[in-house]
């Protein structure tokens, strides 16, 4: 300190108060860096989670629409009104498909919910090898009557399985994600309040001690 001892009062002053003043902007850039990777997180995490809300709800309604198109396809007689309603089923089909492999995708750290996710594939794909192998030829050979056994019957059962699950884990990530939400939203309320007190009460304690250094 023999250094600072041999400054002179103005040098001293601006030694103590440049060393305030950089404590200070470390305090604050600390704290907007901090509060910026929380937000970033939550928001990332928020996204996440919420995309796979969005994609079951999606699935859910795409898995009534090929049920309306079907039954819709079961009291037409002509091919010509028949092809485009099986083939907009088909295209749903695809997307379900799709969905799937997306939320498999953002579920893989999660044993518990891949677990699940790979149940609703596996009744989906039996549900969509039915549909595709057996009704859909029972319903263009105008064979309407055992079109409509299978699709009350077994496939009835898979469909309400795969919308069981779909509210299931539907739940289950809104909750998660709005929990994280909330834990994200007070570790940046508490950092901040901390880094702020800091910013505020350095200057208060640090000031007197410069005025004595510089006497």
């Amino acid at each position: 300190m023999k250094w600072f001892l041999d400054l002179t009062t103005r040098g001293k002053l601006f030694a103590c108060f440049g060393l305030m003043f950089a404590l200070m902007a470390w305090v604050i850039a600390t704290a907007y860096t901090g509060i910026a990777t929380i937000r970033e997180s939550q928001d990332r995490l928020y996204k996440e989670d919420f995309a796979d809300v969005r994609d079951l709800i999606a699935l859910r309604a795409f898995q009534n629409q090929i049920r309306a198109l079907m039954l819709e396809a079961q009291l037409l007689s002509k091919r010509t009104e028949q092809d485009p309603l099986l083939a907009e089923a088909a295209e749903r089909s695809k997307r379900i498909e799709r969905m799937i492999l997306g939320l498999l995708e953002r579920t893989k750290n999660d044993p518990d919910r891949l677990s699940r996710l790979e149940e609703l594939k596996s009744v989906w794909q039996a549900f969509a090898q039915t549909k595709d192998a057996e009704i859909i030829p029972l319903i263009l050979a105008g064979k309407i009557t055992e079109s409509r056994e299978l699709a009350v019957g077994v496939q009835q059962g898979r469909q309400q399985k795969i919308r069981a699950i779909a509210e299931e884990l539907g739940r289950a990530a809104d909750e998660d994600a709005r929990l994280a939400v909330a834990r994200a939203d007070q570790q940046a309320n508490q950092s901040f309040r901390v880094f702020l007190f800091v910013g505020i009460a350095a200057p208060t304690r640090w000031a007197p001690s410069c005025a004595r250094s510089a006497r």
